[in-house]
């Protein structure tokens, strides 16, 4: 067995130092992302997505490989991620037709980035609180400016997984193109759009990006780059003056950016299922900062006025379970009237169901209306973008857009339970449902309300002896039902005869 094992290691060391030696060597690596789909039992497919600088030296590498570690035994594997077939390799970030960016030709003015996407399948061979998955591209493009010597850096790129608790989990997703365009001195907004198919929990963090050594075993150093001097996380990762700012619960980026820059940001997402950690995702992105911006600053304004049962409170629209929920969401170009607005939603994913209804596209005011019912397993918080493309292209034919963020939040109606029954001197805990705030008191005929250990609290224990209904109220003002009824029944004591 002893021998099997080394045989096994010296195999794995072998296979990762081909696979990794695959790695190409020019400095045309813009970001990235990798990310896992449950597939079945403990399978996976695996899939990085590569952001290629057009002006880079280098082609986009034929395969990628993804180490994973386990990092409860130490055990780690290698597999070579092919180039997905079908459409490959699009452009992202394009400019306005007739303004082509340097992937048409290296002559062009405004940089281009493809998108190449890469996947395959892997199985693992046990369960782990932390499996990592990692790679790393070398190298990252010259033109970053706002970290030390981009150049000889590599792109390292990791996700986590927790398949102890989370076998069949998939990870966050990112919607919403990278490598934006952005105008100097404008505010800006900009939100990946990660969102999560089995709606866990998700949190978002801004990390510095991170150069990795090119090989699987042993697990290599993971070094933070150092940013150019005057940046620093969190408020000014790259020149916006101390305005980069990063919601944690919505993963919307704000700031304004104050000098001609192209800046890496680094953006990781952890995933809570019932309050335990069960995975993350990182991805690096480049903002593009431009001093020849012919477009004006776009504003998004949800319109508390149209929101229909619901709430405009907090910078947030709350809506009940079972209950249709609409509101609209004005996005407009304030001083520019000759502005051409287009916005498109993610409301498919973030509002399963919901219906969008788009008005005056191709002006300087768009109108946009949400229409949903959502049910008690919508409860908690969707992240709702709006994405508005200023497509007026003046010269240098920039489609300059914004990514606004409409937080959703689903109350579940007051509900409080179980109907239960118990033996003399017994007790219960009751479970209440719904505003974060409730009253417990009791129906005339029973116990007094003291048979609770508390009535403000959300779990009290009830000790009636006699049969007993308790009524739990909530303030709750956007439900139409913030009262329910729980019954305890004492059962009587049983008669106990002995005979002979």
């Amino acid at each position: 067995m002893k021998q099997s094992s080394v045989f096994l290691s010296i195999c794995a060391i072998i296979l990762c130092s081909i696979l990794w030696s695959n790695k190409a060597s020019a400095t045309h690596a813009a970001g990235g992302e990798l990310l896992y789909e449950w597939v079945s039992d403990s399978t996976y497919k695996l899939i990085f997505k590569f952001y290629r600088d057009c002006a880079g030296s280098a082609s986009e590498p034929a395969t990628v490989s993804v180490c994973y570690l386990n990092e409860c035994t130490g055990f780690v594997g290698a597999v070579a991620l092919p180039k997905k077939g079908g459409a490959n390799g699009n452009e992202v970030g394009t400019g306005c037709p007739g303004y082509p960016t340097k992937c048409a030709s290296t002559s062009n003015t405004l940089p281009g980035y493809r998108e190449w996407i890469y996947e395959a399948n892997v199985t693992l061979p046990s369960r782990c609180t932390t499996w990592r998955f990692f790679t790393s591209i070398s190298a990252r493009n010259n033109a970053i400016t706002n970290l030390v010597s981009p150049g000889s850096q590599t792109l390292y790129i990791e996700a986590t997984l927790n398949n102890v608790v989370a076998q069949g989990n998939s990870s966050p997703q990112f919607t919403v193109a990278p490598v934006p365009y952005v105008c100097i001195n404008m505010p800006y907004a900009f939100n990946n759009g990660a969102v999560d198919i089995n709606g866990d929990v998700m949190r978002f963090q801004s990390i510095r990006p991170r150069n990795g050594g090119s090989s699987c075993v042993p697990f290599p150093a993971i070094n933070d780059i150092g940013y150019t001097s005057g940046f620093s996380l969190p408020s000014n990762p790259f020149a916006t003056g101390n305005t980069f700012s990063l919601d944690s619960m919505t993963g919307e980026m704000t700031f304004t950016p104050t000098a001609v820059q192209i800046a890496v940001v680094s953006i990781r997402v952890k995933e809570y299922r019932n309050g335990v950690e069960i995975g993350s995702v990182m991805r690096d992105i480049q903002i593009i900062v431009r001093s020849d911006c012919s477009t004006a600053p776009q504003v998004a304004e949800p319109d508390g006025s149209s929101v229909v049962n619901g709430e405009y409170t907090g910078s947030r629209i709350e809506g009940c379970a079972n209950t249709p929920l609409s509101f609209c969401v004005d996005l407009k170009s304030p001083v520019d009237p000759d502005a051409i607005l287009v916005a498109t939603s993610n409301h498919a994913q973030a509002l399963p169901g919901s219906i969008l209804d788009v008005q005056n596209q191709r002006t300087d005011s768009v109108r946009a209306c949400i229409f949903w019912t959502p049910g008690l397993a919508d409860t908690g918080l969707h992240v709702l973008f709006f994405t508005v493309k200023d497509s007026t292209c003046r010269p240098p034919g920039l489609l300059v857009s914004q990514t606004f963020t409409v937080p959703v939040y689903i109350w579940p109606p007051t509900e409080a339970f179980p109907d239960t029954a118990i033996c003399p001197g017994d007790s219960v805990q009751l479970i209440a449902r719904g505003w974060p705030s409730f009253t417990w008191t009791v129906l005339p005929g029973g116990d007094p309300v003291s048979s609770l250990s508390c009535t403000d609290c959300p779990d009290p224990v009830g000790r009636p002896m006699s049969t007993t209904r308790y009524v739990l109220t909530s303030d709750n003002l956007i439900c139409a039902k913030s009262r329910d009824t729980v019954t305890v029944i004492a059962l009587d004591a049983p008669e106990i005869q002995v005979t002979p």
